[in-house]
């Protein structure tokens, strides 16, 4: 029983996205995963370690003749035991393809979740100045949800430029650039702005900077587990949740249900994965969360298609197993399925 991967290559605002495809072939049946590039700083050689370990795992699970969360997060533990939760989530997304090709069903049918219908998703906007945010923003259309993406300290100019040209919910990203002293200082701007949240200001948060009339503090690079919640809660407002860095669905489904049960703001992201990767997202949105998912919108190359909704909006593929179909002209490589 092969897992197989292969390098998938994209570009979203001027950075390179790798994933590996995930190839499940098991008693003449196969099925689909995708493990994102995400925090894989040890190359190709040592994700294909990872990816060997991870069928191991696979080998000794019995054939299933249905999906549970309980049964999937099992195994997705049993991978996070051996592989990086990236590689253990493109796993456990190939076996739940697997499974339901078998039956001729959807996963989220399987796994009794509604097929996430078409609905607003922020846009993620990335420019390395004020004059480029203008430029980009003036395009957008209005009724969009932006995110914008900033590095290090917060210029006004910036956010000035962004409001001319945008009148919607402004989102920023800091990617856990910025030290306490710096988000302080920028507080009386964003609040000036109207900057519904920040994302992941510090590269820890242990410290609370919400002020009235500021924006919501959002976790996003902390939240790798459940109990990763449990010890944010005390200084955000919300979390973004992600597939893939979480290990796997049925996990990313355990820290949704207890982000909830908190009263924080859920949002589901996205780590440049394809539509293949973005289907599994929209399973977790459809569990009741907002959607942060156009990767496979903003990527140069299309491996796979069917994840519905246009710029702004997102919407399940509507199919058996996760409901992608594979490009009819796509350049890259993807593994042989008579393999």
């Amino acid at each position: 029983m092969p897992l197989v991967h292969t390098a998938y290559v994209g570009v979203r605002a001027g950075n390179v996205f790798r994933s590996s495809i995930v190839l499940l072939s098991r008693e003449g049946s196969w099925g689909w995963g995708e493990a994102p590039h995400t925090g894989d700083r040890q190359g190709w050689a040592a994700r294909q370690e990872h990816l060997a370990r991870a069928e191991e795992v696979v080998a000794a699970v019995p054939a299933a003749t249905t999906l549970s969360w309980p049964a999937l997060e099992e195994l997705e533990e049993q991978l996070c035991a051996v592989a990086p939760p990236w590689v253990a989530s493109g796993v456990s997304m190939a076996w739940c393809d697997w499974v339901a090709r078998r039956l001729n069903r959807s996963v989220p049918d399987i796994l009794g979740v509604p097929r996430l219908p078409v609905v607003p998703s922020t846009l993620t906007v990335s420019a390395p100045n004020a004059r480029a945010v203008a430029d980009r923003l003036s395009a957008v259309a209005h009724g969009i949800a932006i995110k914008l993406k900033i590095r290090g300290v917060i210029d006004p100019a910036f956010l000035d430029a962004a409001r001319r040209f945008f009148a919607g919910e402004l989102s920023l990203d800091a990617n856990a650039t910025l030290t306490e002293g710096e988000y302080r200082n920028a507080v009386p701007a964003l609040a000036a702005y109207g900057v519904a949240r920040v994302e992941q200001p510090l590269a820890r948060l242990d410290v609370d900077l919400r002020t009235p009339g500021g924006p919501m503090i959002v976790a996003d690079e902390e939240v790798v587990s459940p109990e990763a919640i449990e010890r944010l809660f005390p200084y955000v407002d919300g979390v973004v949740l992600k597939v893939a860095r979480l290990g796997g669905l049925a996990r990313a489904r355990r820290a949704l249900l207890l982000a909830r049960s908190l009263g924080l703001e859920v949002r589901v992201g996205c780590f440049g994965e394809t539509d293949l990767g973005t289907a599994a997202s929209c399973l977790l949105a459809a569990l009741g969360a907002t959607c942060d998912l156009d990767s496979h919108r903003l990527t140069r190359t299309r491996p796979f298609l069917g994840v519905e909704g246009g710029l702004g909006t997102v919407g399940a593929p509507a199919g058996i197993g996760w409901g992608v179909r594979q490009a009819e002209h796509y350049e890259g490589e993807l593994p042989d399925l008579s393999c």
